[in-house]
């Protein structure tokens, strides 16, 4: 270290050199680095979904969840297990240690819930998911001069996509409207009286038909074949077709003729205003692959371009997590220029000015 002191001191010019790179650099990595409103790391944790329609947060508990945990005994590198049972789901969150490989206990915990035989039959496929680690980036809003929800979500969903295939954003979330949709089929009591039917004889006529039909397997040496009839549509038209009886004269009663079939959202209090309208909010997150000013250029601009369609929709910049790291970075820079100055001043208290700077 002396040495490389004393070189220093007898040629300038290396010193010189030295802090010159130092400063390219340092530079350069200032406008290539990429930005996050909030540092990013790798996350541990693992989340188990399974949706039981219908379910008591008590039968999910002991149908699903339980089941669920026992099968995670067994796996190594896990640090914690917690559980949500609610009605029609489980959510278990599974906390991954530090010192093992998340992909490698994330397919450890697939195989041990692949061996799980015993759900319940109305129970769907669980979903096991790789928690990603993202920073905000900013939250848009969609608004349209009336209130239509219906309008709206289709509307935001082909936002949606054009954000994703965009190849700059790969977080969207859409908010401000139940997330579920449910079919309704709303039976008129005086078709009811007329062909003297009852509830129950088009709940089981739905039921019955509309449906999959698991038709067992066909096997050779080589392969297997899983055979399935696919019967089950959320479609209110496919519904309205479903016969639930002939009448006398052998003309058939469609759920259609006696019943109003439609999509509606799912009776949850969740809606979104902005200025007294109704709205669905955009939350746009990034990975740490992806760079926080470039899906800010983006999205000012797919709004502009998207406003000036004037298709009776709005969309809206709610809030920028860029300005927000701008302003933070402005207060970094400000502080370090003070900083030097302060340092160069009390320097030159001491030494001439020449060598403080």
């Amino acid at each position: 270290m002396r040495k490389l002191i004393t070189a220093f001191v007898r040629y300038p010019f290396y010193s010189q050199a030295l802090v010159f790179l130092v400063l390219v650099f340092g530079i350069a990595a200032l406008f290539s680095i990429r930005k996050a409103s909030f540092p990013i790391t790798e996350s541990r944790l693992i989340t188990v979904s399974v949706t039981y329609q219908g379910a008591t947060p008590k039968e999910m508990e002991e149908g699903v969840t339980t089941l669920v945990e026992n099968a995670l005994r067994g796996v190594v590198g896990i640090k914690e297990i917690s559980s949500k049972s609610m009605e029609n789901q489980s959510l278990v969150s599974i906390l991954i240690r530090t010192d093992y490989d998340v992909d490698v206990v994330l397919n450890d915990i697939k195989n041990a819930i692949d061996k799980i035989s015993n759900f319940p039959a109305g129970a769907e496929n669980p979903v096991i998911t790789k928690t990603k680690t993202t920073s905000l980036s900013g939250f848009l809003s969609l608004t349209r001069g009336r209130e239509d929800i219906m309008q709206l979500k289709r509307m935001a969903q082909r936002i949606e996509d054009d954000f994703l295939g965009s190849g700059i954003i790969s977080q969207v979330t859409l908010l401000g409207y139940p997330a579920r949709m449910e079919m309704s089929i709303e039976v008129r009591e005086e078709m009811l009286q007329r062909y003297n039917m009852s509830f129950t004889e088009i709940k089981n006529a739905v039921a019955a038909n509309n449906i999959d039909i698991y038709g067992g397997k066909i096997k050779n040496p080589r392969e297997e074949i899983k055979i399935n009839s696919r019967y089950r549509s959320v479609s209110p038209d496919d519904v309205k077709q479903i016969v639930v009886r002939a009448d006398a004269n052998g003309n058939l009663i469609r759920v259609g003729d006696v019943a109003d079939v439609r999509l509606i959202f799912e009776d949850i209090p969740t809606a979104s205003y902005v200025d007294g309208e109704r709205d669905i909010m955009f939350r746009i997150d990034n990975l740490a692959t992806e760079d926080l000013e470039k899906i800010s250029a983006y999205l000012h601009d797919y709004i502009r371009e998207f406003n000036a369609r004037d298709n009776g929709f709005r969309l809206e910049y709610m809030h920028d997590f860029l300005d927000t790291l701008r302003g933070q970075l402005n207060i970094l820079y400000s502080n370090g220029l003070a900083g030097m100055l302060l340092v160069v001043l009390c320097l030159s208290l001491f030494l001439s000015f020449r060598l403080s700077a």
